[in-house]
């Protein structure tokens, strides 16, 4: 999906944040005064880091997210933003890249409600609702996300997401149209209020209605 070899190491362009202009008082000083025009100071940021050393960065800006330890601890992965493209485009197809994905599987053993022996299905049980208590965790760690802060480290490191997606050859798409995309995809997720049955094809349970899958 993309070189990891240290011998062609990619060239990233340093982009530096525009100014940020109030457009309500965008106007000409010869005018009256409450058209005249004002422009707010840029914001000082440090230059956006190379690409292929951007993350020590990265899991800084993780840290102003949530400070939870488990939270840090899966951004210590290497080319982070790399794999954050690549998770997000395989999202867009329904798929979880978990060769790349750095949240750990639940600790929590899969239950299960037993199926009635008498049945000649291949029907191997029912999911518990238990189940979905093992993603509790989960749920409350990215509840605690400042959302505002989310939105300005997006902003920020958009450009080498744009690039690090450009790497991937697409020539005919971008990564934030990727990203809504793959929220798209996550909120179409079905809820199903009756008993979700499984089957055991070999050693892993499947859902038995291959929607679900």
């Amino acid at each position: 999906l993309y070189n990891d070899s240290p011998d062609t190491p990619l060239v990233a362009t340093e982009q530096q944040p525009p100014a940020i202009n109030e457009p309500s008082l965008i106007g000409n000083a010869n005018k009256a005064p409450s058209t005249v025009a004002t422009t707010a100071p840029a914001i000082n940021q440090p230059a956006l880091p190379d690409l292929n050393t951007s993350d020590a960065e990265i899991k800084n800006a993780a840290r102003q997210l949530n400070s939870a330890l488990a939270w840090v601890k899966w951004i210590t992965t290497e080319q982070a933003i790399r794999k954050f493209v690549i998770i997000i485009d395989n999202l867009t197809t329904g798929k979880i890249t978990q060769k790349y994905l750095p949240i750990p599987k639940p600790t929590a053993p899969f239950p299960k409600t037993k199926n009635d022996p008498k049945t000649t299905s291949d029907i191997q049980g029912y999911l518990d609702n238990r189940s979905f208590e093992r993603y509790t965790p989960y749920v409350n760690t990215f509840g605690q996300i400042n959302n505002t802060m989310t939105a300005a480290l997006y902003q920020r490191y958009s450009p080498l997401m744009e690039q690090a997606f450009a790497e991937l050859g697409y020539s005919d798409r971008n990564f934030h149209d990727t990203l809504m995309q793959a929220f798209d995809v996550l909120l179409s997720a079905p809820i199903v209020e009756s008993n979700i049955a499984l089957i055991r094809p070999s050693v892993l349970y499947q859902f038995a209605d291959p929607n679900l899958e």
